[in-house]
């Protein structure tokens, strides 16, 4: 029985190794088949499992030792390989498998240090240090070089101890681990002093002394490059030798000694000019350097040009772009700008040659540009012009060389500007190329004005209206850009579009004004009433001048002197003008030349570019010739009294006087009426044959009025010639008359006028349009003025069966209410008669209402080209023709004034598909 135990015993003992063999075999020939598929994060887990089941063989059955252990370092390799070739997805997980793969290989030559193998050793220790070293753990790969230099140590190999050593130090660097790096090159270099390698111990202490310097201890760093070098010197390696005087020079600079950097760095020179020509340059760029902390400016210009002179042959542009930048600053220090300026526009020129040298380049023209300012500004002040003007050109061509196109601008904007004064034909060509850079620059304002300075107002008027356009959110400066492109039309003599962008400039100052006005923002009411001023001045429109002059003197205020005088004299020659008109020449005489003697003040004391005086210069040219044209004419003048109209009745008289204020006969005297519609004469004055000098006549002129109102006018022109036959034409001065008890009779027909059709009245001014519509409703027709104007000013000219609507985006004005119940309710609870002019849902509504409860009545509809400002034309075409129905289905009749200047062909041609024109 026992001997059955045992051999049982001894069975199951069997099987159970046989499972653990099989087992082993088993995760063994897994790992292989992963590996070889390159799944090795499951080839790991095999082979884990393998060795897991190998080392309990190992340590639990009889037999197996510490060889048997030692035979399975070649999986802890594979093992590390595996996690070494895994594929990673973050860096994290790179991070974590190259630490394990460096952990095995460790262990693996540890076994190869027990099994002695110690090729194998440094083999897989230097794989490790490699894997630290991929995931930028230095100090690890470091420490297993030690492991190295250690183990060769003992084995008494100082050779490729040394090796290993200096592989730790290297890693060590890489970690800025400078204590610890310091210290094993100094046992390198004492290692390598006790074998004898003289260049291995040299090389050692320049590495501590590398190390010191870049902790900043300058001082221990210089001590051991002095050793480094002492030993050296004993060889004939010279490019190693200047080497180390070039550290040892660096060093004395970095402690501020340059007088003895300055030595180092002529041996370290005098070594390398026979062999490594580069590192003579770089010595003698550093021999410059200090010469130029220590002030020595022509000394450093001297080594400067020795490192050039090398750096040509060799083609090495960067080091000749650093040359030429240290001489610059040496220059500049010396007060030499132009060879200041030339050495930064040479560095710049090798800077673009250089392929990696863009940014250099940029920089370079970038310094010379601004010394060449300085030295153009100090020319002016000279008074040297011609050295400024060579210097500006300079200045454009290098902004041009980094298109830097504003900055080239101005640069020949200078140089053209000087140029004008010795020869306006090349300024003019150099203002033109002034023009195009601005132009690429994107500066549209200052590409159009050096267009005007260089006679090219084809494209000036082109550049403003484009200014304009860029500027559109903002009605001043689109007014600004109108203005000066209608400058540029004047020059090329195209009336038309002179007129036009006149006009626009007009209404845009006008918008912006009451924008701002509305918003509650501080407005410039000088400055646009001025500039307002200056349109209806280039338009010959007088009386409009006239008023905003009046208006911009109203708001200008102390400290703007020059801006007054302008304003003056401008006020003063339409003053002049308009005496003119009506033969007062004595008075046109004296307005002309006191706004001459203002235009030369302003010119004189004024601060205004060069635009503005040539805009003051032309209106002095203008007053000389009108100077000169009052001496020839004769002055004739005609006077009215204001006349007083009779009680109930529309007809009345105006008396008046004629007279010869001149030393000539004139002949022909013809005084012809001058009446607003809704007037009509009785009895004019009788032609005059002759009218002697200083001789006087008396006039009478009878008129009847067919509407009630104020008015205020000019009620005579005369026509007369002098002895030569010329033709001239005065205004009467103006008189205001009331017109009352008018509104029950009917004195004019309704100028076939039908009912149920709108009507387009093209005029400037509505008069013809308001005639219409007074006439109408005289004769008891109940009538809607839609208008911009005060609804207070309407009320006043028309009986109480008109009623006013006023658009505006204010509160309800004071005193402004309801003036009769043929007015339909508003929708909204704002003011019942005032809308919105970007609301046509509710004036479109008030107009059909009212037609509605008055089926035989007129509506005016003054401002429409204000509606179109507001809503754009096609969204106001469309709103006429909305109504076009509701007043066709009735006998009313839409009458809509329009300024044909407002619109262009299109516009205009399809507005007057929705109406009748009168």
């Amino acid at each position: 029985m026992k001997i059955t135990k045992e051999i049982e015993k001894s069975a199951s003992e069997l099987i159970e190794r046989t499972k653990e063999d099989l087992s082993a075999d088993s995760w063994l020939k897994k790992a292989v088949g992963y590996g070889a598929k390159r799944d090795y994060k499951s080839a790991i887990d095999a082979y884990l499992k393998f060795l897991e089941v190998k080392l309990h063989i190992i340590r639990t059955r009889p037999g197996y030792g510490a060889n048997s252990y030692l035979g399975l370092v070649k999986y802890y390799v594979k093992i590390a390989e595996c996690y070494e070739n895994v594929r990673h997805i973050t860096l994290e997980e790179r991070v974590i498998d190259l630490e394990n793969a460096a952990k095995y290989y460790i262990k693996a030559a540890e076994m190869f240090k027990e099994l002695k193998d110690y090729t194998t050793v440094q083999k897989y220790y230097e794989t490790a240090a490699r894997c630290y070293g991929d995931i930028k753990k230095y100090d690890k790969a470091a420490e297993c070089y030690l492991e190295i230099a250690g183990m060769y140590n003992k084995l008494n190999d100082k050779v490729l101890a040394i090796s290993a050593y200096t592989n730790a130090a290297d890693f060590y660097e890489m970690s800025g681990n400078y204590e610890e790096s310091l210290g094993i090159w100094l046992n390198i270099a004492n290692l390598d002093q006790d074998t004898g390698n003289i260049r291995g111990a040299s090389s050692g202490y320049k590495k501590v002394g590398d190390c010191y310097r870049k902790t900043g201890k300058f001082q221990d760093a210089l001590s051991y490059y002095m050793r480094s070098a002492e030993i050296i010197t004993e060889t004939e390696h010279y490019t190693e030798i200047a080497g180390i005087y070039k550290d040892i020079a660096s060093s004395y600079g970095d402690l501020g000694d340059y007088e003895n950097a300055i030595h180092y760095y002529l041996k370290s020179a005098d070594l390398s000019i026979k062999g490594k020509e580069s590192d003579a340059s770089s010595s003698y760029r550093s021999i410059a350097e200090c010469y130029e902390k220590l002030g020595g400016y022509s000394e450093a210009i001297k080594y400067y040009l020795k490192s050039c002179d090398i750096e040509s042959r060799l083609k090495n542009y960067r080091n000749l772009i650093s040359c030429y930048r240290g001489m610059a600053k040496c220059y500049d220090g010396m007060g030499e700008y132009k060879k200041g300026a030339d050495m930064y526009f040479q560095s710049a020129e090798y800077a673009s040659v250089d392929d990696k040298g863009s940014n250099g380049a940029k920089e370079g023209y970038r310094k010379a540009a601004e010394i060449y300012a300085r030295i153009a500004e100090e020319g002016l002040r000279k008074g040297d012009y011609k050295d400024a003007m060579e210097n500006y050109k300079k200045i454009a061509d290098c902004y041009d060389r980094v298109n830097d196109y504003a900055g080239s601008a101005a640069a020949y904007g200078k140089y053209a500007d000087l140029m004008k004064e010795i020869n306006y034909e090349d300024a003019v060509h150099t203002y033109s190329k002034t023009a195009e850079r601005y132009a690429r620059s994107g500066d549209m304002k200052q590409a159009a004005y050096y267009y005007t300075k260089s006679r090219d107002y084809a494209n000036s008027a082109k550049f403003y209206r484009k200014y304009a356009e860029l500027n559109k959110n903002n009605q001043f400066l689109v007014a600004e850009g109108y203005r000066m492109a209608a400058n540029a039309y004047k020059k090329l003599k195209k009336t038309d579009d002179e007129k036009d962008y006149y006009n626009k400039a007009i209404s845009q100052y006008i918008l912006h004004m009451e924008k701002l006005e509305r918003m509650g923002e501080e407005v410039d009411k000088e400055d646009i009433y001025k500039k307002i001023a200056e349109c209806y001045n280039e338009l010959d429109d007088m009386p409009n001048t006239k008023k905003n002059l009046e208006e911009a003197l109203k708001f200008y205020n102390a400290g703007t002197e020059d801006q007054k005088a302008a304003i003056n004299a401008l006020l003063s020659k339409t003053n002049a003008k308009l005496a003119i008109k009506t033969g007062d020449y004595s008075t046109a005489g004296r307005l002309l030349n006191d706004a001459l003697n203002l235009f030369n003040k302003s010119i004189k004391e004024g601060n205004f570019d060069d635009v503005y005086n040539a805009f003051l210069e032309e209106n002095k040219n203008e007053i000389m010739s009108l100077l000169g044209q009052i001496k020839l004419k004769p002055a004739v003048v005609l006077n009215v009294e204001q006349p007083v109209q009779q009680l109930g009745s529309g007809a009345f008289e105006i008396k008046g006087v004629i007279s010869n204020k001149g030393d000539q006969d004139v002949y022909g005297v013809l005084i012809l009426p001058n009446t607003p519609q809704g007037f009509r004469v009785l009895k004019s004055p009788e032609t005059i044959e002759v009218l002697k000098p200083m001789e006087s006549t008396d006039i009478v002129i009878q008129l009847d009025a067919s509407l009630s109102g104020e008015f205020k006018f000019a009620p005579l022109e005369v026509l007369y010639k002098d002895i030569t036959g010329n033709k001239y034409m005065k205004a009467s001065n103006e008189i205001s008359i009331n017109i009352r008890g008018l509104h029950g009779e009917y004195r004019k027909e309704t100028m076939g006028v039908e009912g149920g059709y709108n009507y387009l009245v093209e005029e400037v001014i509505p008069d013809r349009s308001v005639s219409i519509f007074a006439d109408i409703i005289n004769k008891g027709a109940k009538g809607l003025y839609i208008s911009r104007e005060h609804p207070d000013r309407i009320k006043e000219k028309f009986p109480s069966n008109v009623s006013v609507i006023w658009l505006s985006s204010v509160a309800e004005p004071k005193g402004f209410r309801q003036v009769s119940e043929a007015l339909p309710q508003p929708h909204s609870q704002k003011s019942k008669d005032i809308v919105n002019p970007t609301d046509l849902v509710e004036l479109g509504h008030i107009i059909r209402e009212f037609i509605e409860k008055n089926r035989d009545s007129v509506i005016l509809l003054d401002g429409i080209e204000y509606l179109i400002t507001q809503n754009g034309y096609e969204e106001i075409l469309k709103f006429i023709q909305s109504i076009n129905d509701t007043v066709a289905s009735s006998d009313s009749r839409l009458i809509i004034p329009i300024n044909p200047k407002a619109l262009n062909l299109q516009q205009l041609t399809l507005l007057e598909r929705e109406c009748r024109v009168l």
